[in-house]
Protein backbone atom coordinates (compact mmCIF):
# COMPACT_ATOMS: atom_id res chain seq x y z
CA UNK A 1 0.00 0.00 0.00
CA UNK A 2 3.01 2.40 0.44
CA UNK A 3 4.39 2.26 -2.68
CA UNK A 4 1.51 2.41 -4.22
CA UNK A 5 0.42 5.92 -2.32
CA UNK A 6 3.79 6.96 -2.86
CA UNK A 7 3.64 7.01 -6.62
CA UNK A 8 0.45 8.68 -6.78
CA UNK A 9 1.93 11.42 -4.52
CA UNK A 10 4.99 11.65 -6.59
CA UNK A 11 2.58 12.71 -9.29
CA UNK A 12 2.52 16.35 -7.19
CA UNK A 13 4.89 18.20 -5.83
CA UNK A 14 5.30 15.80 -3.12
CA UNK A 15 8.81 15.17 -0.95
CA UNK A 16 7.69 11.69 0.14
CA UNK A 17 9.69 9.68 2.96
CA UNK A 18 9.57 6.04 3.24
CA UNK A 19 10.48 4.82 6.58
CA UNK A 20 10.92 0.79 6.78
CA UNK A 21 13.38 -1.67 8.66
CA UNK A 22 13.43 -3.16 4.90
CA UNK A 23 14.44 -6.33 6.97
CA UNK A 24 10.71 -8.01 7.42
CA UNK A 25 8.20 -8.10 4.70
CA UNK A 26 10.21 -6.24 2.02
CA UNK A 27 13.20 -8.67 2.88
CA UNK A 28 16.18 -5.69 2.01
CA UNK A 29 14.07 -4.59 -1.30
CA UNK A 30 13.72 -0.88 -2.00
CA UNK A 31 11.65 -0.64 -4.72
CA UNK A 32 10.84 2.92 -6.70
CA UNK A 33 7.66 3.86 -6.28
CA UNK A 34 5.75 4.34 -9.93
CA UNK A 35 3.48 6.93 -10.46
CA UNK A 36 0.08 5.70 -12.01
CA UNK A 37 0.16 8.39 -15.09
CA UNK A 38 4.32 7.57 -15.35
CA UNK A 39 5.25 11.07 -14.63
CA UNK A 40 6.96 12.05 -11.38
CA UNK A 41 7.10 15.71 -10.46
CA UNK A 42 7.90 14.78 -6.44
CA UNK A 43 10.72 13.73 -5.03
CA UNK A 44 11.32 10.91 -2.28
CA UNK A 45 14.02 9.15 -0.27
CA UNK A 46 14.24 5.82 1.55
CA UNK A 47 15.19 5.99 5.81
CA UNK A 48 16.32 3.14 7.38
CA UNK A 49 13.72 2.65 10.83
CA UNK A 50 12.93 0.62 13.58
CA UNK A 51 10.43 1.69 14.32
CA UNK A 52 9.40 -0.79 17.32
CA UNK A 53 11.64 2.10 19.02
CA UNK A 54 11.54 5.57 19.30
CA UNK A 55 14.44 6.63 17.69
CA UNK A 56 16.58 8.74 15.20
CA UNK A 57 13.83 8.34 12.45
CA UNK A 58 11.55 10.46 14.56
CA UNK A 59 13.72 13.74 12.99
CA UNK A 60 12.44 12.67 9.67
CA UNK A 61 8.86 13.37 10.43
CA UNK A 62 10.15 17.62 11.36
CA UNK A 63 8.14 20.01 8.62
CA UNK A 64 5.86 16.97 7.60
CA UNK A 65 2.26 18.19 6.08
CA UNK A 66 1.40 15.01 7.07
CA UNK A 67 2.20 11.71 8.22
CA UNK A 68 0.67 8.13 6.73
CA UNK A 69 1.37 5.14 8.54
CA UNK A 70 0.61 1.56 7.48
CA UNK A 71 3.62 -0.35 8.68
CA UNK A 72 3.36 -3.73 10.70
CA UNK A 73 5.22 -6.51 12.22
CA UNK A 74 3.14 -8.73 9.92
CA UNK A 75 0.32 -7.47 8.17
CA UNK A 76 -1.19 -10.97 7.89
CA UNK A 77 -4.10 -12.19 9.82
CA UNK A 78 -1.72 -15.19 10.73
CA UNK A 79 0.24 -12.56 13.20
CA UNK A 80 1.11 -14.00 16.54
CA UNK A 81 0.10 -12.61 19.38
CA UNK A 82 3.69 -11.00 19.90
CA UNK A 83 3.79 -9.69 16.66
CA UNK A 84 0.73 -7.85 16.81
CA UNK A 85 1.82 -6.15 20.07
CA UNK A 86 5.14 -4.99 18.21
CA UNK A 87 2.74 -3.63 15.55
CA UNK A 88 0.72 -1.70 17.76
CA UNK A 89 4.11 -0.62 19.47
CA UNK A 90 4.92 0.69 15.48
CA UNK A 91 1.60 2.89 16.01
CA UNK A 92 2.16 3.91 19.16
CA UNK A 93 5.89 5.71 18.33
CA UNK A 94 4.61 6.71 14.57
CA UNK A 95 1.53 8.98 17.02
CA UNK A 96 4.77 10.07 19.52
CA UNK A 97 7.10 11.11 16.77
CA UNK A 98 3.87 13.21 14.76
CA UNK A 99 3.09 14.73 17.79
CA UNK A 100 6.37 15.97 18.62
CA UNK A 101 7.16 17.18 15.46
CA UNK A 102 3.62 19.02 15.17
CA UNK A 103 2.37 17.22 12.33
CA UNK A 104 -1.05 18.13 11.78
CA UNK A 105 -2.49 15.38 9.80
CA UNK A 106 -1.82 11.53 10.96
CA UNK A 107 -3.68 8.49 8.33
CA UNK A 108 -3.16 5.48 10.43
CA UNK A 109 -4.11 2.25 8.14
CA UNK A 110 -4.61 -0.92 9.74
CA UNK A 111 -5.84 -5.11 8.70
CA UNK A 112 -8.44 -6.48 10.32
CA UNK A 113 -6.93 -8.28 12.59
CA UNK A 114 -6.39 -5.55 15.33
CA UNK A 115 -9.75 -5.57 15.88
CA UNK A 116 -9.63 -8.68 17.15
CA UNK A 117 -12.49 -10.68 16.04
CA UNK A 118 -14.79 -7.23 16.27
CA UNK A 119 -16.14 -8.39 12.63
CA UNK A 120 -16.99 -11.69 13.73
CA UNK A 121 -18.16 -11.63 17.28
CA UNK A 122 -18.74 -7.92 17.62
CA UNK A 123 -16.63 -5.32 20.04
CA UNK A 124 -15.18 -5.88 23.38
CA UNK A 125 -16.20 -2.76 25.15
CA UNK A 126 -15.33 -2.69 28.63
CA UNK A 127 -15.99 0.02 31.62
CA UNK A 128 -13.00 -1.41 33.54
CA UNK A 129 -10.66 -0.42 30.99
CA UNK A 130 -8.05 2.42 31.61
CA UNK A 131 -8.06 5.81 30.11
CA UNK A 132 -5.00 5.87 26.98
CA UNK A 133 -2.90 9.02 27.67
CA UNK A 134 0.85 10.48 27.62
CA UNK A 135 1.79 8.35 30.45
CA UNK A 136 -0.09 4.97 29.63
CA UNK A 137 3.13 2.38 28.93
CA UNK A 138 3.82 0.49 25.47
Amino acid sequence: LGQRLAGFLLEGRYHVVLLDDFAGFHKGMKNTPAPPNGTQIGTYEYVQADLTELGEWSATLAGAHAVIHFAAANPYPEATWEESRLSMRMSANVIAAAQRARVRRLVLASSSHVLGGYLQEGPCLSADAPALGPQTPL
